[in-house]
C-alpha cells in the first residue's frame, strides 16, 4: 500500500517517468499484488491520455497494449472508465482530422476489446465517438456488436433533438440500423436469424423508431420469409408513401411477378433523381421484358444507360447485351412510361392502403404557387392535398371528386387522382338564399339570411334591395364556427 502511495505521489507531482519505473519494478517483484497493478494502471492511463491523438497514436497504442496486459479485474471501474474517456478523445480527434487508417483502427480495437470496461457514461461516450467517425473505419459495425446493443438504456431509444429543433435518430436506432446492414451483407444464417429476433422485439417494443421495420423486412426477405416481411413493411410504407425505395423493397418482398410489377410501377411513379433510380429501373426493366412489356422495358433500359453514361458509371455487360436482343430492336421507343406506371400502381396501393373510394370535397383555398388545395368534406372535416396534375385548374368553390383511401386532417392526404365535379348541386356544400341587403357602412359587405356576402358581389346593389344567390359552406376562424359565404348574387326580379 505504501508503494502505491509513493507511486501516486510521483504521478500527481508530474514525475511520471519515475512513477512508471517504480510501478513496473513493484509489479515485477509482486506480480499478483493488486495495489502494484493498480499503481501501474494509473500511470499507464496518464501516458494513454497524453498521447490520445492522431499524431501520437503509436505511443498511445503501445501504452494501451501494456495496460491490457495487466489483466485488471472488472471491479477496477475508475481506472477502466478513465481509459474509456481517453479512447473517446482519440476517436473524436480522428474525426476532426479525417484520419482514415483502417489498419490502425483494427489493431487498436483488437487491443481494447478484451478489457472489462464498465457500462459507465464513458462507455456510451465512446460509442457516440465511434459512430461519428464510422465513415473512416470499415469495422465500426464490429465495434457496435462488441459494444452490445443489449446495454442500451430507455433514454437511448429517444430521438436526439438539436438546438435548432431538428430531430435526429436515436442512438439505439442508429446502431440497430448499422448492425442490420452488417448482417444482411456478411452475416451467417444463424447470426442473421438471432439478430432478426432481436430486431423484431425492438420493433414491437419501440414502434416509434422510424426505420427499424424497413431493416427488419430486409433481413426477413434475405431469409425468404416474405409474408412476414410484407407485414413488417406495410406500416413503414404508409409512413413514407412518396419514397420510391420503400415500394421497391415491397416488390422484392413479393414472389409473384404480377405483384412485383405493381410495386415496381409504384416505385417508379414516385420518381426521384435519375441517379437514384438506376437500381429499380434495372430490376423493373428485366421484369417488364419477362412479362412481355417490351417497349416499357426498353424505356427503362435507355434511361438507366443514359444516366450511367452521363455519370461515367460502369454499365454491366448483361444490360448492354439487351440492346442486341430482337425484342429490344423491334420495340417502339416511348417518351414516357407514366401511363404504364399509373395503370399498374393502383394494385400496389390497394395492398398497402386498402381500396380507394371516391370522395366529394369542396375546394376552399388554392395555393397556386406550391400546388396545395385545401378542402372541406360534407361532414365538415378540413384537409389539404398536393395537386400533382397541373393540367387540372382548380379554384376555390369547385367541388372535387377525389380518389383516396382516407382523408387526413393533420397532414397532406394521399390522393391518387381527382377531377372537378360536373354536378355540384346535390351536395351539402351549397345552399340558396334570398333577402334584403343592408351593407356595412365601412367595409361594404352584407349579411343576408345568415350568409356573408363580400362587397365585391354587391356592386350595383343598393341597401334594402331584394337579392337571391348561392352560398358555399365556410369556416369563420374568428368565431371558430362554420357558416356560409356567398359565391354569386343577383337582384331578385
Amino acid at each position: 500500500m505504501s508503494v502505491f502511495s509513493d507511486i501516486t505521489a510521483l504521478r500527481k507531482g508530474g514525475r511520471i517517468e519515475e512513477a512508471y519505473e517504480m510501478a513496473k519494478n513493484a509489479l515485477a517483484e509482486n506480480p499478483d499484488d493488486i495495489w502494484a497493478k493498480r499503481a501501474l494502471a494509473w500511470v499507464l492511463y496518464e501516458f494513454i491520455n497524453r498521447n490520445a491523438s492522431v499524431e501520437n497514436r503509436e505511443k498511445m497504442f503501445s501504452y494501451l497494449t501494456e495496460f491490457g496486459g495487466l489483466d485488471l479485474p472488472a471491479d477496477e471501474e475508475m481506472v477502466l472508465s478513465s481509459v474509456l474517456w481517453c479512447l473517446r478523445k482519440f476517436y473524436a480527434n480522428c474525426g476532426g482530422l479525417q484520419f482514415d487508417d483502417c489498419n490502425f483502427y483494427d489493431q487498436l480495437f483488437d487491443v481494447y476489446k478484451g478489457l472489462p470496461f464498465p457500462k459507465s457514461d464513458a462507455y456510451f461516450a465512446l460509442l457516440r465517438a465511434v459512430l461519428a467517425n464510422k465513415k473512416n473505419w470499415e469495422r465500426s459495425q464490429m465495434f457496435i456488436e462488441w459494444w452490445g446493443v443489449e446495454n442500451f438504456r430507455e433514454e437511448d431509444f429517444e430521438p436526439f433533438v438539436m438546438q435548432n429543433g431538428r430531430s435526429l435518430l436515436s442512438l439505439a436506432e442508429r446502431c440497430y440500423i448499422d448492425l442490420s446492414k452488417y448482417y444482411e451483407a456478411d452475416g451467417s444464417a444463424d447470426n442473421i436469424s438471432a439478430f432478426t429476433d432481436r430486431l423484431r422485439d425492438v420493433a414491437c417494443k419501440y414502434p416509434k423508431l422510424t426505420y427499424i421495420p424497413y431493416y427488419l423486412a430486409k433481413l426477413l426477405i434475405k431469409q425468404e420469409k416474405y409474408e412476414e416481411a410484407i407485414v413488417a413493411l406495410k406500416p413503414f410504407v404508409k409512413s413514407k408513401p412518396k419514397d420510391f425505395w420503400v415500394w421497391q423493397l415491397m416488390a422484392e418482398a413479393h414472389s409473384e411477378d404480377e405483384d412485383k410489377l405493381a410495386f415496381y410501377c409504384k416505385a417508379l411513379e414516385c420518381g426521384g433523381k435519375d441517379e437514384m433510380l438506376v437500381g429499380v429501373r434495372e430490376s423493373a426493366a428485366l421484369l417488364f421484358a419477362k412479362l412481355g412489356f417490351c417497349k416499357e422495358a426498353k424505356y427503362e433500359i435507355d434511361k438507366l444507360i443514359a444516366t450511367k453514361e452521363k455519370n461515367h458509371w460502369r454499365i454491366s455487360a448483361s444490360i448492354l447485351n439487351i440492346r442486341n436482343l430482337p425484342w429490344y430492336k423491334t420495340s417502339e421507343t416511348l417518351k414516357t412510361n407514366c401511363p404504364f406506371y399509373e395503370k399498374h400502381s393502383d394494385r400496389a396501393e390497394g395492398v398497402v392502403f386498402g381500396e380507394r373510394k371516391k370522395i366529394k370535397v369542396l375546394a376552399t383555398f388554392v395555393n397556386a404557387k406550391n400546388g396545395y388545395i385545401s378542402f372541406v368534406t360534407e361532414d365538415k372535416l378540413s384537409g389539404f392535398f398536393k395537386n400533382t396534375n397541373k393540367r387540372i385548374i382548380v379554384k376555390a368553390g369547385d367541388v372535387l371528386e377525389l380518389e383516396a383511401v382516407e382523408l387526413e386532417t393533420d397532414k397532406p392526404s394521399c390522393v391518387k387522382r381527382f377531377a372537378v365535379a360536373q354536378d355540384d348541386e346535390n351536395t351539402n356544400f351549397f345552399r340558396k338564399f334570398e333577402g334584403k341587403v343592408r351593407k356595412n357602412p365601412q367595409s361594404g359587405f352584407a349579411i343576408v339570411s345568415g350568409v356573408f356576402v363580400p362587397s365585391g358581389l354587391l356592386k350595383g346593389v343598393a341597401d334594402n334591395e331584394l337579392v337571391n344567390g348561392k352560398a358555399m359552406i365556410s369556416f369563420d376562424k374568428k368565431k371558430s364556427k362554420w357558416g356560409w359565404t356567398a359565391v354569386s348574387v343577383s337582384l331578385k326580379p
